[in-house]
């Protein structure tokens, strides 16, 4: 496989590796809900916090591949899951929460479909995200 991956095809990746993280996040909320008794809220954030991590991995190996310089350093692996979490996970926090909610308290959907719509909602401003500022060239 070569470093130079066209931009289609990073979209591609990112949603595929995106359609994984919403199966974690989605069964991380339905756990923390119903088996924890946690407050939606709540487990909404945490179910990110989750996905978000698991998508870092899976970008880091695949989705951005060619822009991962020294992979084996810890130093910068860590540089770049901090900024990762701080940027794409604050942001999709944020959206989560708030429109999980909104979806919720104010339409009466369901706190699951919220949550699937929240995530749909907030894809394309982490894709730009990750791409402009975590796996810079």
């Amino acid at each position: 496989m070569t470093g130079t991956v066209s931009v289609r095809e990073r979209v591609f990746r990112f949603y595929a590796v995106g359609s994984i993280g919403v199966a974690v996040q989605l069964s991380a909320l339905a756990v923390l809900t119903k088996s924890f008794s946690l407050n939606y809220m709540v487990s909404t954030a945490l179910a990110v916090e989750m996905a978000v991590i698991h998508n870092f991995f899976w970008h880091e190996h695949w989705t951005w591949r060619g822009r991962t310089f020294e992979p084996n350093s810890l130093c910068l692996r860590m540089g770049r899951l901090w900024k990762f979490n701080v940027a794409n996970g604050l942001v999709s926090i944020v959206i989560n929460v708030v429109l999980t909610r909104a979806f919720v308290e104010v339409a009466g959907i369901p706190y699951m479909i919220a949550n699937l719509m929240a995530i749909g909602s907030g894809s394309v401003m982490t894709f730009l995200i990750n791409e402009m500022f975590v796996f810079t060239e």
